[in-house]
């Protein structure tokens, strides 16, 4: 059986997203006929990206849309439709399409009825959108999930949240949670002098890491305001990760008005096996063999 596997990804960067976005297409190939839908990426990114992964024989394939993909940058908008109407006009003989991508799935629900998909489509949900977005408003993700014909949230919370602002049927729902490759981190070897060279004033204190998003939702200026009553001779803040220009400018802002530069330091984003090294140097990891 042939499944569509449509994201939006940006994938010269390996942001959560698209981890896990790669990952589970190379599961899925294990039991479907799988082409990912990216945007347009360089050759040597997307290798990178593969290799980092451990990924040495794909088992899906990739459809390159022609248009590069920015989050946050001036023309989403305009990259976001091309993409839709790309990916449209190539999944006429799939089976399935299953896509965590909402702007896709809102785009379906602006068309009619005779040009939608006509194969079952699976949506992914990991959060409720009109809730944490000001792009989004609560009709347009109402519309919008009246598309799918199986929902998967990753928590009991966002399947609870959809049944109780869309009005969705439970049975309609399913929750997976999101996992962790657990070989991959049993079987990575700890670096501590590539991390201490990376992170030098962590040496000989206690670490707090943060790896993810700069949006707001995701709570990191909370954590940057309780810097301000931390020892900075003994506990240092490590903070990973990626954002718009405005989610970095408010970001530096509050480090720069309490003046903890000498408590946090920030990275951009790292690898997957940078960042499990960083895990595995300071996080209580005991992984059964």
């Amino acid at each position: 059986m042939k499944l569509a596997f449509v994201y939006q990804n940006d994938l010269s960067e390996q942001t959560a997203d698209v981890i896990a976005s790669i990952s589970m297409v190379q599961a899925l190939g294990d039991f479907f006929d799988v082409t990912f839908f990216a945007s347009k990426t360089d050759s040597e990114n997307l290798q990178k990206l593969l290799s980092d992964l451990d990924i040495t024989k794909p088992n899906f394939k990739i459809f390159f849309v022609p248009i590069s993909f920015k989050n946050n940058s001036s023309y989403e908008r305009i990259s976001r439709i091309v993409y839709a109407f790309y990916v449209l006009l190539n999944v006429r003989n799939v089976d399935f399409i299953f896509t965590r991508d909402f702007g896709f799935l809102y785009f379906l629900s602006l068309l009619p009825g005779s040009l939608k998909p006509k194969c079952k489509i699976i949506f992914e949900a990991h959060k409720i959108y009109h809730q944490v977005s000001s792009k989004v408003k609560l009709s347009q993700e109402k519309e919008a999930l009246k598309i799918p014909d199986l929902l998967v949230a990753i928590t009991d919370g966002i399947k609870q949240d959809m049944i109780k602002y869309f009005g969705i049927k439970s049975n309609k729902i399913g929750v997976v949670y999101s996992g962790v490759d657990v070989t991959f981190f049993r079987d990575l070897p700890r670096n501590e002098v590539g991390f201490h060279k990376r992170f030098p004033k962590t040496k000989d204190k206690r670490v707090i890491a943060y790896f993810g998003s700069f949006q707001t939702w995701k709570g990191v200026d909370t954590l940057v305001e309780a810097c301000r009553f931390l020892n900075e001779n003994e506990v240092h803040v490590i903070i990973v990760g990626s954002g718009s220009l405005a989610d970095k400018k408010r970001f530096f802002d509050l480090i720069e008005f309490y003046k903890l530069h000498l408590v946090i330091t920030f990275s951009d984003t790292l690898s997957r096996k940078e960042i499990v090294n960083c895990i595995k140097k300071y996080g209580y990891w005991n992984c059964p063999k």
